[in-house]
This record gives structure tokens, C-alpha cells and sequence, in this order.
């Protein structure tokens, strides 16, 4: 102010000094008064900007009395009131304070602060506030409040307060209920698996509460959400758990997939439906099958498509239809590799069109597996049929097995092992060569006999073979000529207690061989005496069901008389028979009966003893067999 004063007073005498003279200005020459001007206005300004700044200051100075707009303190608005006034306040705020609780399920419950000894404890925090704040920026904090927390304001017993909150309802055990995890459902038809979420649950964590409670009534904090807080126990797997979900996915594809098996123009499907009852899953959430349970399906599968062995049904050329027992042809589903298969389709997951792992095949599925190719035998009538593509393309009278020495033929349903020339079918004691050999029951089969002179009839009852189908030898190349190895013989009409039937009683050959059983392949034939190839005539001998034994010598008219065979040497111990050669597509088996050997032509008998296996040395074209 002294400053302007002085600056007036220069101009009143600068003013003074002016009057009473004049003189003529010069061109361009000011009179000098805008520049007067602009300078008592720059005065003016300052002038008020001093003014301004003065009442600014005087406005601060009323905050050293009192807080600043915008303040708290713990929770009580502080603005424009002094220490003591704020004091007053929290002293109300906290006679009359209490914490509500508010929990799951609706339920509300309160501590009082009376009862924890709650009170107000100033150790001049407020005022050291008071003496901090910048009194000078009222004007800012109007719009940028700001909350301050003295955690020595409010004071109480923590004790008393764990105790409040021990005897809450909330914590009585009675009333708490546990989280339960997320877990993976129960297949659900139709949609197979999925996550069933957590279950919250009403246990909580008492410490925690404890902690929430402490710092709600440190600041008089009115309300307590107990969820908001955290307090609740957790289940350890929620429904978002990523190993849980990862588990869920491998089961639905093991069980959304589909097996579709294929029987010829038959089709079965495995799906979820079933699977679900094999799958599961270990603590490492790796699915896991139950292989029991697979092999269990598995043996269900083979029972209801497997018709090796089984029963038959058999349209004969008659026009009847005849239930054929027995055999060794048929479709046998190889079941311990089928089940490891299925398992492992089962953990890749993938759809999948296919048949199942077979042991052994057969030539068709229609016509019970027969298919349209195919040697009819009838063992009632003595005669037989050779179709060929569902037409007959050769048929002929025979003798089979001498049933009244029971080496009957048995029943059932089998197919060629092999096909041989200029075989000699040697037995205990005899030895006897045959130009046509096609065996298909192991040492049963059909071959030429041009020691017979007549075939079909009855002949077979008193003089028929040791089981094989002797055939006129013009019949015999013809059928040699037409059918391959695998062609299916079917054997129906042998003889059941002295009375013809289409169902014989079922003998040692024609049951089922189980899965780990082969048929035998080195069993030679029964004893009997030395014979030429024209006679069937041997003493008889203890025989089995099936067994080749004796039979009585032919009738004269039934048979040329023919030079008698050598008498076979002394048996000696003897090697195996050799192993036998793979069976024909269309019967195939793991375990096919009897099969020709690379050299020999060794025929290998169904029964006997080991007297009658080929000896060493024994020429090329020589076998041992049931003979005639």
C-alpha cells in the first residue's frame, strides 16, 4: 500500500509541475496520457488481486480451529467442526453402538457395544489431525474429500467380543451345515454327465468372523455381511474346478460313443447306455474301466452270436427243418482279445462300425451260418447232397459208422480240414489206402471204399465204417473235385438208442471244445485185428462215443474179396503227429481239427491208443485213420 501511495503522489506532482506551461508538440510527439492510463489500471488490478487474496487467507484461517471440508474420522463427518464437537459425536456414536450380523438363510443377530465395554479413548490423534490438515486447501477438499482412520478412538474388550460372537446361534455346531464339494453326476440317459455345483453350506470360519467383527466395530461400522466378509467355510472343488470338468469331458466321450457291431446284414449297438456301467474314474480324475465287467459283455456277446457248436436249424432237401447239434464249424468270437479291444476303444472314445475279434469264422451268416455251399449228410437215409450255391450239384448213397458197435457217425456241423490223394488210412493192425481223403471231423471224413460193393440201405447198422462216409469211388473223385477245404458238412439223423433221430444224443466230438481246449490230434484208433482194405471185419474193442472201433465183416455180396493188407509191425513209442496246416477261409479256426502234413499223408484217428500213430519210416502216402 505504500508502495501505490508513493507512486500517486509522483503523479500529483509531476501534474503540478505541468500547469501554466505549453509549447507546441512536436510531429508525432504523445502527450503521454494512455500511458497514464494503462498504468492506473495495472494499479487498480493489483490492488484487487491483493484484496482477493487477502479474504482467501482469511477464510483459511478459520480451519485451525476446525477440520476441512470433506474430513472423517472413522466413519463421523468431520467437516467444519472442531475437536471437541467430534469428540461428542463418536462419544454418541459409540454409546449407542451395535453390529449387526446379517447371515445366510435371512438370519440377523447383533453384539451391542455395551456388552464388549466399548468406549471412546482421546490420545490427541484428533487434534494432531486438527494441527496437520493444510488450512489453505479448503477450497480443493470440497471436492476431493478425505477419510482418516485412528485405530486408538475406539476402544473394547476383545474378549468380551469372542465371547459375543461364541455364543452366537450362528456358531452353535447344530446350526451349521458343511460345504459339500462340486461332484460329477450320475450318467443321466440321454445326457450322459455332467457337474453338480457346491453346496455353500452355513460353517464358518471362526476366526475369520472374529477378524470381521473386530474391524467392524473398530470403525462403528453399523452392518456386517457375513457372505461379503468371507467368513463361510468353502468347499474345497467348486463346479468350475478345471481338473473336475477335464474328468467329465473323458466320460461323456467314452459314453456319448457308439460300437456298432456288424453279424452279416445284423447290426448291435453298444452305447452309453451300457458303458456307463464299466467307467469310472481314479483320485487323478483318469477314467478307468472295469475289465470284469467288459469280459462279462463280452461272454453275453458270444453266447447270443457265437454258433460254434451250438444248435443249428437246418432246412434238409426233404423240406423239413432238423435242429443240428454239435460240430466244430461256426462263428466263435475270440473273447479275451475282444475284451481288450473294447477297452481300448472305450478310452479312446471315438466312434466306431466293426466286428468283433473272431477265433474262428465261418463261411456265411445266413442260413445259420451255413451259407448256400455246403455237404448235406444224412445219416438216417444214407445218402448225401453237395449244394452248391443253393443248387444241387452232386448227391450219392454211402455207409457210415457201425452203430451197433457204437462208432456211429455223430451229428453236427463241421468242414473240411483238407483235401489229399492217395492217402492210406492205417489203424491198429491195418493199414488201408484210399485214392480220395477230404476229412472234416478230425479222423473222420469222406473217402472212396472199392472194397464195397453197395452203399446206403441199412448197411451201416451191422457193417458200416469205423466213422467215416465211404463212397462209391466215382462219387468220391467227383466230389473231390468239386469241394475245397472249408466246405461245411452238415451231419444230421444219426442214430440215438437204436431209433433214428434227427438229434442224436450229443457224443465226446460234437460238444463245444472251450476256448483253451484243442481237439485232439494225435489219439490213434481203436485196437483191432489185421485187415485187408476188403473187409471191415476187426474184433471189437472198448470204444468211447465217437470213438472209430470194429465193426463186423461185410456181407459177401457187399464186397469183393481182396487180398489181405500185411500185417502192421510192432507199435514202437512214436513222435506227435505232425501240426496241423491252417484251416480254409470261411473256417477258419485257431484250433482246427486235423490238417494234411507237408509230407507223409499222415492221417491222424479220434481214438485208440498210441499203437497205431505212423511209425518212423513209414512210406510216403501211408496214414494212420479209422480205416474203410
Amino acid at each position: 500500500m505504500a508502495e501505490v501511495q508513493e507512486t500517486t503522489a509522483q503523479a500529483q506532482e509531476q501534474n503540478v509541475q505541468s500547469r501554466g506551461r505549453s509549447r507546441a508538440r512536436k510531429p508525432g510527439e504523445s502527450d503521454g496520457s494512455a500511458g497514464k492510463v494503462l498504468k492506473v489500471l495495472g494499479c487498480v488490478v493489483l490492488v484487487g488481486a491483493l484484496g482477493a487474496g487477502g479474504a482467501y487467507a482469511a477464510v483459511a484461517q478459520k480451519y485451525n480451529n476446525v477440520f476441512l471440508p470433506g474430513t472423517s474420522i472413522n466413519g463421523v463427518d468431520a467437516s467444519e467442526k472442531s475437536v471437541e464437537e467430534v469428540k461428542n459425536l463418536i462419544n454418541q456414536g459409540a454409546t449407542e453402538y451395535r453390529l449387526s450380523l446379517e447371515e445366510r438363510g435371512g438370519n440377523t443377530e447383533e453384539i451391542a457395544g455395551d456388552a464388549v465395554g466399548i468406549q471412546t479413548v482421546f490420545d490427541g490423534s484428533i487434534e494432531k489431525l486438527l494441527a496437520e490438515q493444510n488450512k489453505y486447501t479448503w477450497l480443493s477438499r470440497k471436492k476431493n474429500p478425505q477419510s482418516f482412520t485412528i485405530d486408538t478412538v475406539i476402544d473394547f474388550d476383545e474378549s468380551a467380543l469372542y465371547r459375543e460372537i461364541g455364543a452366537l446361534s450362528c456358531m452353535d455346531r447344530a446350526n451349521q451345515t458343511s460345504p459339500e464339494n462340486a461332484y460329477i453326476s450320475d450318467y443321466i440317459n440321454g445326457e450322459g454327465y455332467k457337474v453338480i455345483p457346491e453346496t455353500e453350506g452355513t460353517a464358518i470360519d471362526e476366526t475369520k468372523l472374529q477378524e470381521a467383527a473386530y474391524n467392524a466395530m473398530l470403525n462403528l461400522q453399523p452392518v456386517l455381511v457375513l457372505d461379503e466378509a468371507g467368513v463361510y467355510k468353502e468347499a474345497a472343488v467348486k463346479q468350475d474346478d478345471p481338473g473336475l470338468n477335464a474328468t467329465v469331458e473323458k466320460l461323456n466321450k467314452a459314453c456319448v460313443m457308439n460300437i456298432t457291431y456288424k453279424f452279416g446284414d445284423e447290426t448291435e449297438v453298444l452305447n452309453g447306455d451300457k458303458i456307463h456301467e464299466w467307467i469310472g474314474f481314479d483320485e487323478a480324475g483318469n477314467v478307468t474301466v472295469n475289465e470284469a465287467m467288459v469280459a462279462e459283455y463280452v461272454k453275453d456277446l458270444a453266447s447270443r452270436r457265437d454258433t460254434y457248436g451250438g444248435v443249428k436249424q437246418f432246412k434238409t432237401t426233404s423240406g423239413s427243418t432238423v435242429e443240428v447239434k454239435g460240430g466244430t464249424y461256426g462263428w466263435r468270437i475270440n473273447q479275451k482279445d475282444e475284451t481288450a479291444q473294447l477297452i481300448s476303444l472305450i478310452q479312446a472314445g471315438d466312434d466306431v462300425e466293426r466286428e468283433p475279434i473272431y477265433k474262428q469264422t465261418a463261411a456265411s451268416r445266413e442260413n445259420s451260418g451255413i451259407g448256400n455251399t455246403y455237404v448235406e449228410v444224412n445219416l438216417g437215409d444214407q445218402h448225401l447232397y453237395y449244394y452248391k450255391d443253393g443248387k444241387i450239384a452232386l448227391e450219392s448213397d454211402f455207409v457210415s459208422g457201425n452203430t451197433s458197435r457204437g462208432m456211429g457217425t455223430p451229428n453236427g456241423v463241421y468242414s473240411v480240414a483238407y483235401k489229399q490223394r492217395n492217402a492210406t488210412l492205417r489203424g491198429q493192425n491195418y493199414a488201408t489206402p484210399v485214392s480220395y481223403w477230404m476229412p472234416f471231423n478230425n479222423g473222420i471224413g469222406f473217402h472212396d471204399a472199392n472194397w464195397r460193393g453197395s452203399f446206403g440201405g441199412t448197411i451201416y447198422k451191422t457193417n458200416g465204417s469205423h466213422g467215416c462216409i465211404n463212397m462209391p469211388p466215382s462219387k468220391a473223385k467227383e466230389l473231390y473235385g468239386m469241394i475245397d477245404q472249408g466246405c461245411v458238412v452238415v451231419c444230421y439223423g444219426a442214430t440215438a438208442n437204436g431209433k433214428r433221430s434227427a438229434e442224436a444224443a450229443p457224443v465226446a466230438e460234437t460238444t463245444a471244445v472251450p476256448e483253451t481246449t484243442a481237439a485232439p490230434e494225435t489219439t490213434a484208433a481203436a485196437a483191432v485185428t489185421p485187415a485187408g482194405p476188403g473187409s471191415d471185419n476187426s474184433s471189437p474193442a472198448p470204444a468211447g462215443p465217437g470213438a472209430q472201433t470194429t465193426a463186423p465183416a461185410a456181407p459177401a455180396t457187399e464186397a469183393a474179396p481182396q487180398p489181405a493188407a500185411p500185417a502192421a509191425a510192432p507199435a514202437a513209442p512214436q513222435p506227435a503227429a505232425p501240426a496241423a496246416a491252417p484251416a480254409a477261409p470261411g473256417g477258419a479256426s485257431t484250433d482246427a481239427p486235423v490238417a494234411a502234413p507237408d509230407s507223409g499223408n499222415v492221417v491222424v484217428v479220434p481214438g485208440g491208443d498210441q499203437s497205431s500213430v505212423v511209425q518212423p519210416g513209414t512210406p510216403a502216402g501211408e496214414a494212420a485213420g479209422p480205416g474203410m
